[in-house]
């Protein structure tokens, strides 16, 4: 051993996911950059941290975005190296060097289950998928003036990939969406959104790709190997290798297979020839996107105050809280208890709640965003700053007909430790956040841990 951390004990780092109302544990894999290991961590101004590989030391600590059990993935951006992490309710692009934000948008399943590894391409498009209320969706990042520019290209609510990894092959995605249901290997065209085609006979699964055929593992244990293309799949070989639940996604080294479930890891030889383990010639697993050591400048500018941490409502009782003035999506009624709030360096901010089933909130100063409000309602504002003071307009409007003006303002004070917020709609009033350094024990939270 030569060198180790307890998160928890060390950081104060959140012991479970903070909304989930089954509660689970760390589930994110770290990923490795130049010489540090960056992993998500969880906690006020530590989503994000890097340790040095040789003694462990810490080399950054950033974010205040809530975590999920997704592993990140590095990606190049127009010569720029990105660390993307797709968190609790978001998906954020940091700089590997220093942990800066560097962009932010939301993608929130509601609860941090947000488990599936985000898929780059060469068109600069991510994509990304996950259960519950999310779904999957695709954006384009861009660099301009030193800035990350993020356009959502599509979000569809009917394809789904629960937890389990997709492959991206040309201009289509494929996995295997459904979350409480039947499961259906599916392609997805990256460029619309579009289901091509679905295909029964598989559980839930996870996909590698390498030799241009894909390797299938599904969650009943079985394992195939099988052509996709546009047109639909054929099954070239299958066999039932696991008796029980298998939720790891296997690992390809050359020709040979690494496979787990709850019982025992095994190995297989994919390879006609050659001994088991022997390369595979140009046959690689699909890569999500080529690295680069190459950064530039940003020229963007400051904006005016920075809102980004975790911050604790204040409030006389809990009954002002539940009755007062609404963030509407971020909790059914009232305000929250707790903020998350992003505020990457392209200029845009993400506020996040720890309420079970709410949706993160997106403005975009100078731009118009629209964001869940609720299970039937949108909510669509347009932002500006008023000197220190971030104005947001709208309407939340209800998908069954009608809808209601909504105005807020937030604004932070000279030292930085008090968040304001006057909420003009039903009912109107304001709202006062501390900044807090710990979310505190999950017996605490909005949806409590059972020890």
């Amino acid at each position: 051993m030569l060198w180790s951390h307890d998160f928890v004990a060390e950081f104060g780092s959140p012991e479970l996911l903070i909304r989930p109302v089954v509660k689970v544990g760390y589930g994110c894999s770290p990923i490795a950059f130049r010489d540090t290991i960056i992993c998500s961590v969880g906690g006020p101004g530590q989503s994000v941290m890097a340790f040095r590989q040789r003694d462990g030391a810490v080399v950054w600590k950033s974010g205040d975005f809530l975590t999920a059990a997704a592993a990140p993935i590095l990606i190049d951006v127009d010569g720029e190296t990105q660390a993307v992490f797709l968190a609790g309710g978001t998906i954020a692009g940091l700089d590997p060097v220093d942990g800066r934000v560097l962009w932010s948008t939301p993608h929130d399943p509601g609860n941090d289950l947000n488990c599936g590894t985000p898929l780059w391409g060469p068109d600069n498009v991510l994509f990304v998928s996950s259960a519950y209320k999310a779904g999957s969706r695709a954006i384009r990042l861009s660099r301009s003036g030193g800035v990350t520019d993020v356009e959502e290209l599509w979000f569809t609510s009917r394809v789904r990939f629960m937890f389990l990894s997709s492959v991206r092959v040309g201009e289509y995605v494929y996995g295997t969406t459904g979350d409480f249901g039947p499961a259906f290997l599916t392609a997805l065209d990256i460029r619309t959104g579009q289901a091509a085609w679905q295909h029964r006979g598989f559980g839930r699964a996870s996909l590698l790709y390498a030799d241009g055929k894909a390797i299938i593992m599904d969650e009943d244990g079985d394992l195939a190997l099988a052509r996709l293309s546009p047109e639909g799949v054929t099954v070239l070989a299958q066999a039932k290798i696991f008796d029980t639940v298998s939720w790891t996604v296997p690992t390809l080294v050359g020709t040979t297979l690494y496979a787990r479930d709850r019982e025992k890891i095994v190995a297989f030889d994919l390879g006609r020839e050659g001994p088991a383990g022997a390369a595979a010639g140009p046959a690689a697993a699909v890569s999500p996107g080529t690295a680069s050591a190459n950064t530039s400048a940003r020229e963007a500018e400051r904006p005016p105050a920075v809102f980004a941490g975790t911050w604790k409502l204040e409030t006389p009782d809990a009954a002002s809280a539940s009755t007062g003035p609404r963030l509407a999506g971020l909790i059914p009624a009232g305000a929250p208890p707790m903020l998350f709030i992003t505020q990457p360096e392209n200029g845009t901010l993400v506020v996040e709640s720890p309420i079970n089933e709410g949706h993160a909130r997106f403005y975009r100063p100078g731009g118009t965003t629209a964001t869940p409000a609720g299970q039937a309602a949108t909510i669509t504002m347009k932002a500006w700053w008023v000197g220190r003071t971030l104005v947001a307009e709208g309407a939340i409007a209800a998908n069954a007909g009608g809808s209601t003006a909504a105005r807020e303002a937030y604004s932070i004070s000279e030292d930085g430790a008090v968040l304001t917020i006057d909420v003009t709609g039903e009912p109107s009033g304001r709202l006062r956040y501390v900044r807090i350094r710990s979310v505190g024990s999950c017996e605490t939270w909005p949806t409590p841990c059972k020890r």
